[in-house]
């Protein structure tokens, strides 16, 4: 049905598309298309695009939906086509397209049938039914007997950690976290309403990176697709970043702050809880810092693999993997990004409660699931490819709990803030080793070009003019210690 439509070389990746690789003339506006030319063109533009394009100019959202095997993409999930009204098109009463997208409970799009993991997840949403049945009237029960409306922190907490590790009823989890967060009391207490937050002063840079993440943040999402959503996200990062002006903004807030949205459906409730879980989580130092405390946490989750699960710790150090090229992604959007939606929220579930140590035990219970898949790989390219999966592929919420939970002994938070204090120590001593080596080296520089200078200077007879470096010399020894760090 596409035929050539410009002249040019054809592209290898292309020929099945009949397209001249970079010629494709550009789609008008879908107002101005017939459906069966708008859909066409999209699937023609998304596809060339992808396919022409080596692997290192991928964008976050395009390397998402493929995984490269070899010298070529294999597809992992495909893109989604954009949304047609009927103010838009027509539809031809012989075009069989299907413009309804599958939705989860919380907006996003699932993978379409016939997908090997959207089959899955229908499949296990259908298997965990009965359970989550029984769950919810339990919930209902206990919910009946709070002595206050919403207040669940009256709840013993060992009564509370079992009832939030079953898992929260979707239609109660914003009151159960606004609730467990203790987000009103940060609220009352704070002196500086929302709204002035979000009308603060920020730097032109942190406006530009929160503006630059809003476009990839759940970009299939309803809510994000559109302005008002976007804007509303904007207004909470803007408000956060004035509000902990230590941290003022990094990636993986973005994500954080979005699902916060989607969960709560409120703009400044999702600011404050965004607030209250961060400090209750002492995530500060994940964003600040040069990240010296994601660091050190991944290096005391290094410890607890090789104890927890050896085979996958042994396979890692064998092709020089390093742990943090993997796990860091986890930690800063706290799973969001790489976890289904559904298992984000039952790991939030405990994560609000517990506090940090979950993100050590889920992460440990992803390795533990996938084990036998990081041991079929074959080296470094293959597990580095194949690890953005193995947490996608966590559908199975409950069995995931059980794995983070079960078989592992006891996590006492104050054993993982001594590790975590070494650690620290640690990465301090490294980071001004490393300081101390590039002075050095740069004051070495500058010793070597002043004595190189002062040998020319004595072997040329005096002038009697002052002799000025040029330029270029001057800003040596700054552009040295630059790139040196």
């Amino acid at each position: 049905p596409l035929g050539p439509t410009a002249k040019g070389a054809v592209c290898g990746c292309c020929t099945i598309m009949f397209l001249p690789c970079g010629t494709f003339p550009p789609v008008a506006p879908r107002g101005q298309q017939e459906k069966p030319f708008a859909v066409r063109a999209w699937a023609t533009a998304t596809v060339h695009e992808l396919l022409c394009r080596p692997p290192d100019v991928f964008d976050e959202f395009e390397a998402d939906q493929f995984a490269w095997t070899g010298d070529k993409p294999q597809l992992v999930r495909p893109p989604q086509p954009p949304q047609l009204s009927d103010n838009d098109i027509l539809l031809e009463d012989d075009t069989d397209v299907d413009i309804h997208e599958e939705l989860d409970d919380f907006g996003f799009v699932l993978p379409p049938r016939g997908d090997a993991l959207g089959d899955s997840t229908r499949a296990y949403a259908h298997q965990f039914e009965p359970k989550a049945v029984r769950r919810r009237r339990r919930f209902e029960a206990r919910r009946q007997r709070l002595g206050q409306h919403g207040d669940w922190t009256s709840l013993p907490e060992p009564v509370l950690k079992k009832l939030l590790r079953k898992g929260v009823p979707f239609q109660h989890r914003p009151e159960v976290w606004w609730s467990v967060l203790g987000c009103e009391a940060l609220r009352q207490r704070s002196p500086i309403a929302y709204a002035a937050h979000v009308a603060g002063n920020l730097s032109a840079k942190v406006a530009d990176e929160i503006e630059r993440d809003l476009q990839r943040t759940f970009p299939s999402h309803g809510t994000f697709c559109e302005a008002a959503g976007r804007a509303k996200l904007r207004n909470i990062l803007r408000g956060y970043a004035c509000y902990n002006p230590r941290v003022k903004y990094c990636q993986g807030l973005n994500f954080i702050a979005a699902m916060l949205l989607v969960v709560l459906g409120d703009e400044e409730r999702s600011f404050w809880a965004l607030a209250a879980a961060v400090e209750r989580l002492g995530a500060e130092g994940y964003y600040c810092d040069s990240m010296k405390l994601l660091r050190a946490d991944v290096q005391v989750l290094d410890g607890l693999l090789a104890r927890k699960c050896p085979r996958v710790s042994r396979a890692f150090r064998e092709n020089d993997v390093e742990l943090i090229s993997i796990v860091s992604e986890w930690y800063i959007t706290w799973f969001s990004k790489c976890l289904p939606p559904l298992t984000t929220v039952r790991v939030w579930d405990t994560l609000f409660l517990e506090g940090f140590k979950i993100l050590f035990r889920v992460a440990l219970g992803i390795f533990r699931r996938a084990e036998v898949e990081v041991l079929r790989c074959g080296g470094f390219d293959t597990i580095m490819i194949n690890s953005k999966l193995w947490p996608r592929n966590m559908i199975a919420h409950n069995e995931l709990l059980k794995a983070s939970f079960q078989g592992l002994r006891m996590f006492r938070r104050q054993e993982l803030l001594q590790a975590r204090a070494v650690a620290l120590q640690h990465i301090e001593a490294e980071d001004l080793e490393r300081h101390r080596r590039v002075e050095e080296k740069a004051a070495a520089r500058e010793a070597s070009r002043t004595s190189t200078a002062a040998n020319s200077s004595d072997a040329t007879p005096s002038t009697g003019v002052l002799s000025v470096p040029h330029p270029h010399d001057a800003s040596l020894t700054s552009s040295a210690l630059h790139e040196s760090l």
